[in-house]
């Protein structure tokens, strides 16, 4: 389910993003129904930003230094008690 969410943020944001540039340097602004629509992308856009910082703070990990190295870079073999090596 988050891979669907995560694809599916990425489709409205490329469509977003066509809009606006179809807006500024091509001739969406001449039609109403495009210009509408480059408007409504701009609000999700700036939503979508918001939104997504919100969830970044909020699920973010106490450690993330430790949890990376635990899981992805093998440290846990290099991380041994000092006293215990002669």
């Amino acid at each position: 389910m988050p891979v669907l969410i995560f694809i599916i943020s990425r489709i409205v944001i490329i469509t977003c993003l066509v809009l606006i540039l179809g807006y500024v340097f091509g001739n969406f602004s001449t039609k109403p129904l495009l210009a509408t629509l480059t408007k409504i992308a701009s609000i999700v856009i700036v939503v979508g930003f918001i939104v997504g910082s919100v969830f970044i703070l909020r699920f973010r990990n106490a450690n993330p230094t430790r949890e990376f190295n635990d899981r992805w870079c093998g440290y846990q073999h290099l991380q041994t008690d000092s006293t215990k090596i002669k």
